[in-house]
């Protein structure tokens, strides 16, 4: 919530890294929803040119009322959607019409445009509920999985190995 987007930790998938920046983050008044889209695929173009490009998602979180961005936030969903950037939207508040509610209308069409999807939270106990869905769709979009998993298999593999030499060897 600002009325300019600053990029105040890189794309990562280290979440520690992030939390600790918005633990950090001035909250500032206005929301320029379009130009901080443009914000964060501006920085994620840069890491793909350095890096290599990669599967990306944004997480848009907005009280869903666009301030004044000089990008309109319909263009900056229309760029996401050319990269194949889907954006999931928040929408975090008061809801509805009138003076201070969220353009929910906006924030589901930003959704809808590149392929994410549009939650609201009016409660931190609904953000985190959104946010465990959102790690849940997130994962499964970029292929990230628990490296855990491997492990999990191997020793289920290993266990079954056992307990065929363990029979086998009780039958001689």
């Amino acid at each position: 919530f600002a009325t300019e987007p600053e990029i105040v930790v890189a794309p990562t998938l280290e979440r520690v890294r992030v939390v600790g920046s918005l633990a950090a983050l001035a909250q500032g008044e206005g929301t320029v929803i379009g130009d901080g889209l443009t914000s964060g695929l501006d920085t994620l173009e840069e890491e793909w040119r350095r890096d290599g490009e990669g599967p990306a998602a944004v997480v848009l979180l907005s009280d869903g009322r666009d301030t004044g961005s000089e990008e309109a936030p319909d263009l900056a969903a229309a760029r996401a959607q050319s990269l194949g950037v889907p954006v999931h939207t928040v929408v975090l508040g008061q809801f509805g019409e009138g003076e201070g509610g969220a353009d929910e209308e906006l924030m589901e069409r930003i959704a809808e445009t590149t392929g994410g999807s549009p939650y609201t939270a009016a409660t931190a106990d609904e953000l985190d509920g959104v946010y465990d869905t959102i790690r849940t769709q997130i994962s499964t979009e970029l292929g990230v999985s628990d490296f855990g998993a491997v492990f999990v298999a191997l020793a289920g593999v290993m266990a079954i190995g056992a307990t065929v030499i363990l029979l086998m060897l009780v039958r001689e």
